[in-house]
């Protein structure tokens, strides 16, 4: 007689799709805001080295001027716009930081309903062998400081992952250093991304 196979049984995890497919909207997000950013910046620089070409060959500048003294020119316009896109780059990869622990914090199941501290967050994923990262801290880390700007959170940064985030010798001098003592690159970023996605689940999982 033929034998009519049983069909398998297949569990959907929405919390683990929804994490997934989030990493990579934050993933997807921080690319094309910076990739943005970086050609608005390419193009005010293309526009300085043709205004100083246009003074070069004797053109007149553009700005005001009082009693002889210069209130701005168009150098002062454009030093200020890229200043801007460049702020507007720090924030971006501090709010994508931000992001992907949040996204993280969500996505661990949540049996008691109370809101949690970030060790029941870790005790909660590890019951479910939800994998972390072993450099998980540093994004934990990182958020928290970008989120509340206590030193502790940078201090516990600075000491445990020293090679990646040593503390500078000297403060610097740019607008964030009034704030922030943290000073993420591009790198720095596509870490805490491999770092999140190492945290990723099986979405679908035979019941058989």
């Amino acid at each position: 007689p033929t034998r009519i196979s049983q069909m398998a049984k297949i569990s959907f995890d929405m919390e683990a799709y929804s994490y997934a497919e989030g990493i990579k909207a934050v993933r997807l997000m921080f690319e094309a805001a910076k990739t943005t950013l970086e050609l608005q910046s390419s193009e005010v620089s293309e526009q300085i080295a043709e205004y100083e070409k246009h003074l070069e060959n004797g053109g007149d500048a553009i700005g005001e001027w009082e009693d002889g003294y210069r209130l701005w020119d168009q150098n002062d316009v454009y030093r200020l716009q890229l200043m801007a896109y460049e702020e507007a780059l720090i924030e971006l990869r501090i709010a994508t930081v931000i992001s992907l622990y949040h996204l993280w914090e969500r996505h661990i199941p949540n049996p008691s309903g109370n809101q949690r501290t970030h060790q029941q967050l870790v005790l909660d994923a590890q019951a479910r062998s939800i994998k972390l990262h072993s450099d998980f801290k540093a994004l934990h880390y990182a958020a928290n400081y970008f989120k509340h700007g206590s030193e502790h959170w940078l201090t516990k940064l600075n000491s445990e992952f020293y090679a990646r985030f040593p503390k500078p010798a000297k403060e610097t001098t740019e607008w964030s250093a009034a704030f922030r003592k943290l000073h993420l690159s591009d790198n720095d970023v596509e870490w805490f991304i491999e770092i999140a996605v190492f945290s990723e689940r099986e979405i679908l999982k035979s019941l058989n």
